[in-house]
């Protein structure tokens, strides 16, 4: 796992942040809203390692699936958009344009994964269904890192 080290200013605005001793008002009087954007966004740069994206791509993927978009994805593109979007949101709040660009990589993924695990699924051919279950995950983890890369966000 990547260790994430912070500059030792990161680690004080983190310490002070959560003080409870220190009154809120008094935190947030400081004014200095830049640095706060700043330091909170270097703060949240650690879900950009790539284990924390592979970790949120396998939870988001679960979490923003209901039972009838599962079911309902590989026969309409109307689940099949949902799922995207939903799955997309969370990186789209990272950064708009690596969400865009990701839920139009994981539509594409899909539109052809889901097709294919239903037919094995249908035919009783487990083993095969799991094996491209797999390779949808492991192709929506590359997608993520590699556009990551590409769109600079990655401060591994």
């Amino acid at each position: 796992m990547t260790e994430i080290k912070y500059s030792k200013e990161i680690n004080e605005f983190i310490d002070e942040a959560h003080d409870p001793a220190m009154e809120r008002e008094e935190w947030m009087d400081d004014g200095d809203w830049e640095m706060y954007i700043e330091k909170t966004s270097e703060f949240f740069s650690v879900f950009r390692a790539p284990e924390y994206m592979q970790i949120m791509s396998n939870q988001i993927q679960t979490a923003a699936q209901t039972n009838k978009m599962a079911l309902s994805k590989s026969d309409s593109i109307k689940w099949l958009l949902a799922h995207c979007v939903m799955y997309s949101i969370p990186f789209m709040i990272i950064d708009l344009r690596w969400g865009v660009v990701n839920m139009m990589l994981h539509f594409l993924v899909d539109y052809f994964s889901s097709k294919i695990t239903k037919y094995f699924w249908q035919n009783d051919r487990r083993h095969a269904f799991f094996v491209v279950l797999g390779l949808d995950q492991a192709l929506h983890f590359t997608c993520l890192f590699l556009t990551a890369g590409w769109m600079e966000l990655l401060k591994v």
